[in-house]
């Protein structure tokens, strides 16, 4: 006799390996629900940051135009400190001016003086001439009176001038004073317009180099994001397989062009998320939303078992857990909608499309 291969040691129980293969599904399915969210997450980021940016652009505008005005503001009143600068520099001319009548005005009180004794010495010499200088005598009294006159009139005109210089003195003074302390001012003022207006100008900077970040972070989620929805769809349809292989119970795929026909007699369930339900791809107008998730299976569980289904999903692998899974819950006819709502939408199936509420 020939003697007897020894046989493989019993292998690993089929129902440990297919809770083991259902146990892993459910969290290929957790792994892609938390990118979601964090997509999710990152969008509320990115609209919350636009909202700022918008603001700090509306803010930062106006604050800007403000300034712009202010400094203008300011422009107009150096011009107008420049030109009261050059009316009191006229008035300082004037006031040279007016030193030069005072000096004017002494030689007047001079000549006066002169002219007074003059005519004194000619009244004395009338005097002497007797009965033939009486008519000198006369002028020169009259030419004396008009030289004190000339010196009154000298003296007041010089005491109106000299308190009329001082005064303009005074004004000048003061005037010239202001004008410079508040021409300072006003240049401090454009500074610090000029500042805030470089300020501001750096925050709108800075923000929206950080929004374009934000931006760029995004799509580099969306990319990571759309790359583990599709490894989940891969894994979940190989392990969807793979219970099939060992419980010898294949879920049977059926194609877009195959399920039409058979809409009157099948219940179509979409087990994506209400945002995918609501996305780019559409859903099938018969389709029902039954998103697979934490109540997948208590909402399934008060569907008739003797109807049939059919699972849609993005690209067939959710979907092919999901019948899966409605197997093991007594389900006994059950299909996938192979490639799902990528290969409808290639082969261009009519979809509804509706927002999100």
């Amino acid at each position: 006799m020939e003697e007897q291969k020894a046989r493989p040691g019993p292998g690993p129980d089929v129902g440990t390996l297919v809770k083991k293969c259902h146990t892993q599904a459910e969290q290929l399915e957790t792994t892609r629900e938390v990118s979601q969210a964090l997509r999710s997450r990152l969008d509320e980021m990115l609209g919350s940051n636009e909202g700022v940016n918008r603001q700090i652009a509306e803010t930062g505008a106006e604050t800007l135009r403000a300034c712009e005005e202010g400094s203008t503001s300011m422009g107009d009143l150096v011009t107008s400190f420049t030109g009261l600068t050059a009316l009191f520099e006229r008035m300082d001319e004037v006031v040279e001016k007016i030193s030069e009548v005072e000096a004017q005005m002494a030689q007047v009180e001079e000549i006066a003086l002169t002219t007074k004794i003059l005519s004194l010495n000619a009244t004395i010499e009338a005097s002497h001439a007797g009965v033939h200088g009486r008519t000198f005598g006369i002028i020169a009294a009259q030419v004396r009176s008009l030289a004190s006159n000339t010196t009154v009139t000298a003296n007041r005109i010089k005491e109106s001038i000299a308190t009329a210089g001082e005064a303009i003195r005074d004004v000048t003074s003061r005037a010239n004073a202001e004008i410079q302390a508040n021409t300072a001012a006003i240049d401090q003022t454009s500074d610090r317009f000029e500042s805030l207006s470089s300020g501001i100008q750096k925050i709108r900077e800075v923000s929206e180099a950080s929004l374009r970040s934000l931006q760029h972070d995004r799509h580099e989620v969306d990319g990571m994001t759309s790359d583990i929805g599709q490894r989940v769809e891969d894994n979940s349809r190989f392990l969807s397989d793979m219970i099939g292989d060992l419980t010898g119970d294949r879920i049977r795929d059926i194609t877009p062009e195959q399920a039409i026909p058979l809409f009157g007699k099948l219940v179509v369930l979409d087990v994506r998320s209400i945002d995918e339900w609501h996305g780019d791809l559409g859903h099938i107008s018969v389709a029902q939303l039954n998103a697979l998730g934490p109540s997948f299976k208590s909402q399934l569980d008060i569907r008739s078992r003797s109807s049939a289904y059919l699972f849609v999903c993005r690209s067939g692998g959710r979907s092919a857990r999901a019948a899966r899974i409605a197997q093991s819950m007594g389900f006994a006819r059950v299909f996938n909608l192979e490639g799902g709502m990528l290969r409808w939408n290639e082969e261009k199936r009519p979809v509804e499309r509706t927002s999100a509420s």
